[in-house]
């Protein structure tokens, strides 16, 4: 057998215990390690009012950016930016941008919600 083969056996055995080990934890203790920030457990009843914001926060989105293409040309100039990517990240940082903004925008409509 040649040392690369060798190698990719020996790099396979290792995620399938990686794998094994992920099954077995939970989502919680994952998002924790992750971020390494302690998770919160949500609960309908008392967290009712955060939810509703959040819904809130959701429904302003969705109506300003209805039907809205996010081009590269649009990111650029929204966030000040010249990228040479333009993938599934760069989408995800200009939705974080336009929540913030958003948010800020309509700041005095929230209670629980103080800053994002």
């Amino acid at each position: 057998m040649q040392p690369k083969t060798k190698l990719i056996k020996a790099a396979i055995k290792l995620i399938k215990k990686s794998k094994k080990a992920l099954k077995e934890t939970s989502m919680q203790d994952l998002v924790e390690a992750s971020a390494g920030y302690k998770v919160i457990p949500f609960n309908k009843i008392k967290h009712k009012k955060i939810l509703l914001e959040i819904i809130a926060l959701g429904r302003i989105l969705v109506s300003s950016f209805r039907n809205k293409v996010i081009t590269r040309k649009k990111y650029n100039r929204d966030l000040n930016k010249k990228t040479k990517a333009f993938r599934n990240n760069e989408i995800g940082g200009y939705c974080e941008f336009k929540i913030r903004e958003e948010f800020y925008k309509n700041k005095s409509r929230f209670k629980v919600i103080t800053y994002v």
